[in-house]
């Protein structure tokens, strides 16, 4: 299995949309921010999910964290990273 880079641009997300690669997309920003815009395919990840994810989470599965200038998805995909989820 594959590393994803620590960082994509929208046009490298897109690519894995348009070749069909499997992936979760998670929205780290707020619920206001998600409540005025969000991406239709994305999830907004809470706490009791980011527990979840790591308590039983598939440690193999493709993620994408967005957030509105890319620091708090960046610091979500350390954290991630750090927990043992290599393709975050």
């Amino acid at each position: 299995m594959s590393e994803l880079p620590l960082e994509l641009s929208v046009e490298e997300v897109a690519a894995l949309v348009r070749n069909g690669v499997p992936f979760r997309l998670l929205d780290v920003r707020t619920p206001g921010e998600w409540d005025t815009a969000h991406i239709h395919s994305a999830t907004l990840l809470n706490e009791d999910m980011a527990r979840e994810m790591i308590a039983s989470g598939d440690r193999s599965e493709h993620i994408v964290f967005h957030c509105h200038h890319g620091m708090r998805s960046l610091h979500a995909t350390n954290w991630f990273r750090a927990q043992g989820f290599s393709r975050a």
